[in-house]
């Protein structure tokens, strides 16, 4: 396919994206013109333009009118745009006949898009999965060639790479998906090298580290936060709380209260007021996190120090995300810091605000349909069974709540 051919091509889908999106504005630009512009300039800075689609997509995501529907399909569009170039006219193409100029940028509207659906209900990061390993293979081809889109090439590549190891965690059951999702991040760490990107190689290094944590290999989950740490000083502020609060949780597992104590203040000094990074870190981390593993790691560092000072902030912490003020959070997130309130509330033998949270965490676990956060939630269940053996009724009455 000649290269006018596909910038046609590019255009038609883009028309696709403007029907779908009608009249809707974001800071008084459509979606879609801007992406034409793009495809007519025949430029390709790949992460400059995943940056500015993520600042449009946040903007849909910080409408004040309803427009949940209007938004999904957006994000479901932009995220086939590479899957329709792929099989035009019905007819699939081989990697020779794409052009990396016009072509990369349909990934880079499709990743962002990709983390942005992340972030809602039910099925849609199903959706994920079915688009993302459509061209994946293509990404991580282009990514193992030298030429000069190489490490754009592995710079999606690696997001892909992560999405999929999310997707897994959620969707699979136990143990395939955690033992999937590390499968996953083992990739994206090899091709965040390849990349050349500091900031999306420790990104991949955290998820690779969260992946190990699951699995149990707690000595080299602190050693991947340790290569993490290496980092530092080529990486943002937000990105260094990150690593310092993932270095806090690790230490905690290994009973090194005070390195963790350390890491911990210094992952909340570091955070900014607001989150401006790629759409990999800003979706997936912000102050909800903060709040999160500062929860799971007080819970960790009662089991080696003073049980009940401990566990007494654990919920303090996860408790301010009842707060008024505080920032929306991802129901992925917010599922999951319902079941740590659970587990906090058992450790701080309040069985009133473990029954509770509990309910919250099966309720949202089954709206998500996240077989992970069901996970979570039983296991909090049996910690609850072993904790008031003396409530055994009560608490067999809860397990109804998983049928």
């Amino acid at each position: 396919m000649g290269s006018e051919t596909t910038r046609r091509h590019f255009l038609s889908q883009v028309s696709q994206v403007s029907q779908v999106i009608g009249g809707v504005t974001f800071n008084g630009e459509t979606l879609a013109p801007m992406l034409t512009a793009i495809a007519r300039a025949g430029r390709c800075n790949c992460i400059d333009l995943q940056t500015t689609l993520h600042q449009q997509m946040m903007s849909l995501d910080d409408a004040k009118h309803p427009v949940n529907t209007l938004r999904r399909h957006i994000l479901l569009t932009l995220a086939a745009l590479p899957v329709g170039l792929l099989v035009g006219g019905g007819i699939s193409k081989g990697i020779q006949d794409l052009s990396p100029d016009e072509w990369l940028p349909h990934c880079s509207a499709s990743v962002t898009a990709c983390w942005h659906l992340m972030a809602m209900e039910g099925n849609d990061i199903l959706m994920v999965e079915h688009y993302i390993t459509h061209y994946l293979h293509v990404l991580m081809d282009w990514a193992e060639r030298p030429s000069k889109y190489q490490s754009s090439a592995a710079y999606y590549a690696t997001q892909s790479f992560l999405l999929l190891g999310l997707v897994a965690l959620h969707k699979l059951p136990a143990p395939l998906n955690t033992l999937e999702r590390l499968t996953q991040c083992t990739f994206a760490v090899k091709y965040a090298r390849m990349s050349q990107d500091k900031i999306l190689l420790v990104t991949a290094l955290t998820h690779y580290g969260n992946a190990l944590y699951d699995r149990h290999h707690l000595p080299e989950m602190l050693k991947t936060y340790v290569e993490a740490d290496s980092h530092r000083s080529a990486i943002p502020d937000v990105l260094q709380s990150k690593v310092s609060l993932e270095l806090a949780h690790a230490y905690a597992q290994h009973g090194m209260m005070k390195e963790s104590l350390y890491a911990l203040n210094q992952a909340q000094d570091l955070f900014p007021g607001s989150v401006e990074a790629p759409p990999f870190l800003q979706k997936d981390y912000g102050r909800h996190s903060l709040l999160l593993f500062s929860g799971l790691t007080y819970v960790d560092i009662s089991r080696h120090a003073e049980k009940s000072k401990y566990t007494h902030q654990a919920a303090n912490e996860l408790a301010k995300v009842d707060h008024p003020g505080t920032d929306r959070i991802p129901q992925r997130f917010l599922v999951e810091i319902r079941n740590q309130q659970a587990l906090a509330a058992v450790h701080d033998q309040n069985f009133d605000d473990f029954e509770r949270y509990l309910k919250l965490g099966v309720e949202g676990a089954r709206s998500l349909k996240s077989e992970k956060r069901r996970q979570e939630a039983f296991s909090t269940l049996l910690a609850a069974g072993r904790a008031w053996p003396h409530e055994s009724r009560k608490v067999l009455q809860l397990a109804e709540l998983f049928a």
